[in-house]
């Protein structure tokens, strides 16, 4: 049976990161006794140090809040240009992942009125009370391929903090493919290039 005052000495030495023989040297208490008493004590770390401490990852979560609500674009590109870290992409986005931060792709919005919504629910509704005709009709729709880039792209967001945007119409070079469908069967289709925006 030791003493308190040995208890504690062997605690303190192992706080410090002394190993178990340096702490029976140092004591000259037998090896078994040592561990029986450092036994309820969290074990020591091993390892590599986190290459993202606990403290960065808060910043970098308050960060991706703060840009999604500027309808900024966060990537892990984006994170390690931005603290300057010397983590590679993987890691940062296996530690995102470990600490509720997910990628997705963003949220394409029509910028649609509720006076739009109104305005097409009313038009539906028309047609089906007066049992409209549709073999006079030509049904039409359009497809632009943008030059510009994807429509699409993607970004961290925690939480409810998701970016969203517009969806992407007219800001670019691209092709316009019109197409029409008649009651008869025949489609017509007509390909119409876009004309390019250059801006010097």
């Amino acid at each position: 049976m030791i003493s308190e005052e040995k208890k504690l000495q062997i605690l303190r030495l192992f706080q410090y990161d002394e190993s178990i023989k340096e702490i029976v040297r140092h004591t000259g208490i037998a090896r078994n006794t040592v561990r029986k008493v450092i036994r309820n004590v969290k074990p020591k770390k091993v390892g590599r140090p986190r290459a993202l401490s606990d403290r960065t990852v808060r910043q970098i979560k308050h960060h991706i809040i703060a840009s999604v609500k500027r309808g900024k674009r966060v990537t892990s590109s984006t994170i390690k240009n931005d603290y300057n870290l010397a983590a590679s992409r993987p890691t940062i986005r296996r530690t995102l992942s470990a600490n509720g931060a997910s990628y997705n792709s963003v949220e394409k919005i029509l910028p649609l009125k509720h006076s739009h919504k109104v305005g097409r629910l009313s038009f539906a509704l028309r047609h089906l009370e007066l049992e409209t005709d549709f073999e006079t009709w030509i049904f039409t729709d359009e497809k632009r391929f943008s030059l510009d880039g994807p429509d699409s792209f993607g970004s961290y967001g925690v939480g409810e903090a998701r970016l969203q945007r517009i969806k992407h119409q007219q800001s670019g070079g691209g092709v316009m493919v019109f197409g029409a469908i008649c009651s008869n069967g025949k489609m017509m289709i007509k390909v119409v290039p876009n004309q390019l925006r250059m801006k010097f």
